[in-house]
């Protein structure tokens, strides 16, 4: 969504569904393996850390929506890219824990 911003807000749909449609495959994904995990430590950390992702995307969409609504806002593209960031910190930190 990022490269959809800096071309042209028609190509934010197109871009916002693909990353819906991958989040909710990703929410998914992670609920089945909190799941399927025995461990009830596990199970809180996955959970926990899948909330913090999902309070990130939310960040990353309202800074998507804030670009789009007014493109000539004050540091309204530092402050996606700044949340894509702070997403892709938060994906890579549920990964590796």
């Amino acid at each position: 969504m990022t490269a959809a911003s800096q071309n042209t807000p028609q190509l934010m749909a197109p871009a916002s569904h693909q990353f819906s449609c991958a989040y909710e495959d990703f929410v998914k994904s992670g609920m089945e393996m909190a799941g399927s995990t025995k461990d009830p430590g596990s199970q809180s950390r996955i959970v926990t850390e899948l909330r913090s992702v999902s309070m990130m995307a939310s960040k990353f969409l309202l800074a998507t929506k804030s670009l789009v609504t007014d493109p000539n806002a004050p540091n309204v593209k530092n402050l996606l890219a700044q949340a894509a960031r702070l997403q892709i910190e938060t994906l890579a930190h549920l990964i590796l824990s």
